[in-house]
């Protein structure tokens, strides 16, 4: 099913198909009947949006729904790898889980300005809840990037880590920022930048030691 049919089926008439079981709904979705992916789309759009409006995610209205377009767009590709073992509203969180993943790694870019190297570390990735329900396979590849992550900042001077934790995390301002660091409000921006810049050459370090 390709993504301009699915944007057709989303918004054509919808027909009623009745009581429908999982199992049926499945079979209809990978024989392509596009009734079975509006059927899908209705039952589990809102579910999806709210899961990327999560309260610690702070994923803006415009790209949640962007992102839960990928997240369809991945169910339409991977419909066919579906096991009935695995419940579909499961299957569904997970590629969600995926594709909240990918936004962070989006947002981890380098921005280089005036000069100066620096990363936007807003929206850093959040963990996972422990009584979701993942295959185990997923969970690896899904937590291995949030610990990666979590190990590079674990490498920074305290204070360092300190400073963008405050700032990109918390979303502090510099005044808070000083207060809470008990350093002149002045001085909160060098620090970040420094701080920013130490925490590039950690990742391209590691890169490079992967590479090699």
């Amino acid at each position: 099913m390709s993504e301009t049919t699915l944007h057709e089926t989303i918004h054509k008439p919808k027909k009623r198909f009745g009581e429908l079981s999982e199992s049926e709904l499945v079979d209809m979705l990978k024989a392509g009947d596009d009734n079975a992916w509006r059927i899908l789309y209705d039952g589990f759009y809102t579910y999806v949006f709210q899961l990327i409006k999560g309260k610690n995610y702070r994923i803006s209205d415009q790209d949640a729904e962007d992102i839960c377009h990928d997240v369809f767009e991945d169910l339409v590709k991977g419909i066919q790898n579906f096991r009935k073992k695995s419940i579909l509203k499961t299957y569904i969180h997970a590629l969600a889980i995926n594709r909240i993943r990918q936004y962070y790694r989006k947002i981890l870019t380098i921005k280089r300005g005036s000069g100066v190297e620096s990363i936007s570390l807003d929206d850093l990735p959040i963990e996972i809840p422990d009584n979701t329900r993942f295959s185990p396979e997923f969970k690896i590849m899904v937590d291995s990037e949030y610990q990666t992550l979590k190990t590079q900042l674990g490498k920074l001077p305290e204070v360092a880590r300190q400073a963008l934790m405050l700032r990109y995390i918390q979303n502090m301002k510099y005044k808070e920022i000083s207060d809470e660091l008990c350093i002149p409000e002045g001085s909160v921006g060098a620090l970040i930048q420094k701080s920013l810049v130490l925490l590039r050459k950690i990742m391209l370090d590691e890169e490079s030691r992967s590479a090699a």
